[in-house]
C-alpha cells in the first residue's frame, strides 16, 4: 500500500491517499483507493454579490453558502473483469455539520493498447 500526500488542489488539502498497489494487475480481483481530506473555508461562507449592468439599477447575486468545515471524502473500486476490461464503484462525499453532499457513479472501463502506454 502506497501512502503519500498527493498535490493540494481547491480549496483544501488531502490528509492522506492510499492506494492498493504491490500485485500486478493481471491478478489483482480489485483495485482501490481512498483520499479523505478536511476543508476549512475562511472569510465569508455566504456568497454574495451586487451587480449592476451600465446604466440600470443594481442586483444581488446570491450562491449557496458553504459549510465552514466538511469531511471530504473520495473512494473507489475497480474491478478487473478481463484484462483490458473493469468496472468501477465510486464515492465521491463531503460531510458537514449541516450539510451532506454525496454522489455514487459506476462505470466501465475498457483500456486500448497505445504506442506510449506501458501499463497493462
Amino acid at each position: 500500500m502506497d501512502l503519500g500526500v498527493p498535490k493540494p488542489h481547491g480549496p483544501f488539502r488531502s490528509a492522506w491517499h492510499a492506494r492498493g498497489h504491490g500485485v500486478p494487475a493481471q491478478r489483482r480481483p480489485f483495485t482501490a483507493n481512498a483520499t479523505p481530506a478536511w476543508r476549512r473555508a475562511f472569510g465569508a461562507t455566504n456568497p454574495n454579490a451586487a451587480m449592476t449592468f451600465a446604466g440600470s439599477a443594481s442586483y444581488i447575486i446570491q450562491g449557496l453558502p458553504i459549510a465552514r468545515n466538511a469531511l471530504v471524502i473520495d473512494t473507489g473500486w475497480d474491478f478487473h473483469i478481463a484484462k483490458s476490461a473493469a468496472l468501477s464503484l465510486s464515492y465521491n462525499g463531503q460531510i458537514a455539520c449541516h450539510a451532506v453532499d454525496s454522489q455514487v457513479r459506476g462505470g466501465f472501463i475498457w483500456r486500448f493498447k497505445h504506442g506510449l502506454d506501458t501499463e497493462v
